[in-house]
């Protein structure tokens, strides 16, 4: 009797030993034909740039008050009007100060000919210098008087302490007017002040001096520039932030005090290495990329993995800090479908175009 079972068995454990040999044969040779896409490691110059929100400030700001009690006669402006330095917004009640001066106007000439005629009976030796001096003083006293008058009367005047836009007018012509009382306020807009905030990491990187670029969403104008002009070299403890004052040209006063402003800070351009950002393959909290090997008297490369430190990223590209070297080729495209000591084909990639390059 024939045992076909032990036949069957011999014959199966046969074919399944005739399949392993080709599937592995025909593995190995799929990995070692494998195609990959390589790059390699750049040199670049870049700007960096730091970002921040910020607030603009009136570069002057004032409330107006008059420094006396007094009736207001005359109020010389309206709503948001804008005016010049020194131009007159109020006048008060003048008229007692006005009467005094002119009393004073008549004293002061009769004086100035009393003193004269003095002076022609001194030259005859008809009257003491004494007699002249007292009348010099008389006439002094009369003139440091009518300075004081003229000092009282300014006061009874209101006026731009320097050119701007003024506010809600909140006083008219009968009101009495006192000390504390705001008539409007007056507003510098020829130049205005951006404040921002930066982390602390960042206090190195910014100076006085250094450009800024201001965006708003509530304006279609971009890229309005300033000047850094102030760095606070005290931290935020809550923050860990710094405070940094910028100055802007507001020549068609479109920025207003109060606006937020997303506020760009170009830092010093710097050279570094790059490798395009398909490159890097993580894993767990490491990083690697797959640098390619030549081999001798053949077309293959084989595959070493490299572990790198990456440093700042840009689209398209990430810096390299560490692990690899100027100019070494690396896997860009296909790096998931590789394993390390892996023999593949390679193929240049089109060098891709990215605004990290300067």
């Amino acid at each position: 009797m024939i045992n076909l079972s032990g036949q069957w068995w011999r014959r199966s454990v046969f074919l399944l030993a005739a399949s392993i040999i080709a599937s592995v044969t025909f593995s190995h040779q799929l990995l070692a034909n494998q195609l990959v896409i390589q790059g390699h490691v750049e040199q670049a110059t870049v700007t960096e740039s730091i970002m921040g929100l910020g607030e603009v400030l009136a570069k002057r700001h004032v409330e107006l008050q008059p420094s006396v009690t007094e009736r207001v006669v005359a109020v010389h402006f309206g709503d948001g009007d804008w005016v010049e330095e020194g131009q007159l917004l109020l006048t008060l009640d003048q008229a007692e100060v006005r009467a005094q001066l002119a009393e004073l106007a008549v004293r002061l000439a009769d004086a100035d000919r009393q003193l004269a005629r003095l002076r022609t009976l001194l030259a005859r030796g008809d009257v003491s210098q004494a007699a002249v001096d007292e009348a010099d003083l008389m006439r002094q006293t009369l003139r440091a008087q009518q300075e004081l008058l003229n000092v009282r009367l300014a006061r009874l005047e209101l006026r731009a302490p320097f050119a701007g836009r003024l506010g809600v007018r909140q006083v008219n012509e009968g009101a009495m007017a006192s000390p504390g009382l705001v008539v409007t306020d007056l507003i510098e807009l020829d130049e205005v002040m951006v404040d921002f905030h930066l982390p602390a990491r960042f206090l190195s990187d910014v100076a006085v001096g250094q450009t800024v670029v201001l965006e708003s969403s509530q304006l279609n104008q971009r890229d309005i520039r300033g000047e850094v002009v102030t760095v606070f070299s005290s931290l935020d403890p809550a923050t860990r932030t710094f405070q940094v004052r910028a100055k802007v040209a507001n020549h068609d006063y479109t920025l207003l005090p109060g606006m937020a402003m997303t506020v760009r800070l170009d830092k010093a351009p710097r050279n570094l290495l790059r490798v395009p950002e398909t490159a890097i393959v993580p894993m767990a909290d490491q990083t690697f990329v797959y640098v390619l090997k030549a081999q001798a008297d053949s077309e293959l490369f084989k595959i070493e993995r490299r572990k790198v430190v990456l440093g700042a990223r840009e689209p398209g590209w990430v810096e390299l800090v560490s692990g690899a070297e100027l100019g070494e080729p690396v896997v860009s495209q296909g790096a998931l479908r590789v394993r390390p000591g892996q023999q593949v084909k390679v193929a240049d990639q089109l060098r891709q175009i990215s605004e990290f390059a300067q």
